[in-house]
């Protein structure tokens, strides 16, 4: 019997150490297919990033190019109400020239909310303005004016005669529709 319970307690060591050989050798696979996955995963989140970053990229190329198409654009542009009677005004123009703005002069024309000029509390139907800069390349400038318009049904503006006038004293005309960002 001794035997037997030798042979016995040989058969059960080295299962013992089998299983634990092999279990070893399962951890040792799993974490190997999770490396692989992981690696795998960063692969394709890298890959996703990089295209994303392409085209993000691209299309800032892209709005740049589209934004020095023109050498001025209005950025904004918006009343308010100021007061019980008169209606102000905001507009934020974009200099995307090479050279820097003396003078920004526009002419600025009220509009009721059923798309109306509106004529003021004086008998204005539109009012001249002039930002003075220097307005350099690649900056923005904002006309700012609360009491700018004595009526208090604007409901927003439009411009005309639009120039601007550089500092080598050159004069460029814009046109409203053409260079409203939308």
């Amino acid at each position: 019997m001794g035997v037997l319970y030798n042979l016995h307690a040989f058969a059960e060591s080295t299962c013992d150490t089998t299983l634990k050989a092999l279990q070893k050798e399962e951890k040792r696979i799993a974490d190997s297919i999770i490396a692989e996955k992981n690696k795998v995963k960063d692969s394709i989140i890298s890959e996703k990033y990089r295209r994303e970053k392409q085209k993000k990229d691209s299309l800032n190329a892209e709005y740049d190019k589209l934004l020095h198409a023109k050498l001025l654009w209005i950025k904004e542009i918006f009343a308010y109400e100021y007061g019980n009677q008169s209606t102000g005004i905001v507009i934020k123009f974009i200099n995307t020239s090479k050279k820097t703005i003396k003078y920004l002069n526009f002419t600025a024309c009220p509009y009721n909310r059923v798309d109306d000029p509106v004529i003021d509390n004086m008998g204005k139907s539109s009012k001249s303005c002039k930002l003075i800069g220097p307005i350099g390349p690649d900056e923005e400038a904002t006309y700012n004016e609360d009491i700018f318009f004595f009526s208090n049904v604007v409901e927003y503006y439009k411009l005309k005669n639009i120039s601007v006038q550089y500092m080598d004293n050159t004069v460029q005309y814009f046109n409203y529709k053409d260079i409203l960002l939308k």
